[in-house]
């Protein structure tokens, strides 16, 4: 089976679970909040969720600008999609991975585009550029992207050492063709086992990503478990991007 199909089967499977933490607040939001609410200057702003995750976040979002709001939510589990539209009715829905919905979309058609905890999931560097030059096509000018992202921390380490040793040898093996930072990532149920693709990004790799696809970055930084700014990948939780498209760099 591909990645995309096995997370795919991975979020059906757990959708009832993460439709039950995401309705809890986090801190995090605060930080995605403000980058949003920063470029809000004109009214019926387009918001592009690129994976099922900002639940709640999205939720009290679209409460402050019901009037003068849209947001689309993709994603490519249609029960996490279920669940989601059960609590946001307003919100709009598409079953599908993110590179074929931004590949469908017209140029210049999105103002906000945040990816959660979903770009982590994409399985090569063709296609992460691929998705990057896709939302530098169809975003507005001088207005943003937000991403955040698994970081490879001293937590990641000592917590998933087993599957990074494995992916490691993978990587000596192949003689470095395969990423050490390409990782299956294991839950366990009590008679199953299903496994996540993660790829595990530096701040650096990030910021060739983003500056390949044209994109200007405004903010680029680690964050600790308590979503303060590290600028030490060892107490990183997780990594913050805020981009723009703009014709001055």
């Amino acid at each position: 089976m591909s990645t995309y199909s096995d997370l795919e089967k991975f979020y059906d499977s757990e959708a009832t679970k993460y439709h039950q933490t995401r309705q809890k607040y986090r801190a995090d939001w605060e930080m995605i909040m403000s980058a949003i609410l920063s470029q809000i200057q004109k009214e019926d702003p387009k918001v592009l969720e690129l994976g099922c995750w900002w639940w709640r976040g999205a939720k009290l979002l679209s409460e402050h600008y019901y009037q003068n709001f849209s947001y689309t939510w993709v994603d490519i589990s249609s029960k996490l999609l279920a669940y989601a539209k059960k609590d946001n009715p307003w919100f709009s829905f598409v079953h599908s991975d993110m590179n074929k919905y931004l590949a469908s979309l017209e140029q210049e058609s999105q103002d906000i585009i945040l990816a959660c905890a979903s770009f982590q999931h994409i399985p090569d560097e063709t296609s992460r550029i691929k998705i990057l030059k896709n939302i530098f096509r169809v975003l507005q000018y001088d207005w943003i992207i937000v991403f955040t992202n698994w970081a490879c921390s001293e937590w990641f380490l000592k917590t998933h050492r087993k599957a990074l040793i494995g992916w490691s040898l993978k990587s000596l093996i192949s003689f470095w063709k395969k990423s050490w930072r390409d990782v299956l990532i294991p839950r366990n149920g009590e008679h199953w086992k299903q496994y996540r693709y993660y790829h595990l990004y530096s701040l650096e790799e990030l910021r060739k990503l983003v500056e390949l696809s044209w994109l200007k970055i405004i903010e680029l930084h680690y964050l600790d478990k308590k979503w303060q700014i590290t600028e030490d990948w060892k107490q990183a939780n997780n990594s913050f991007l805020v981009a723009k498209k703009t014709i001055f760099k």
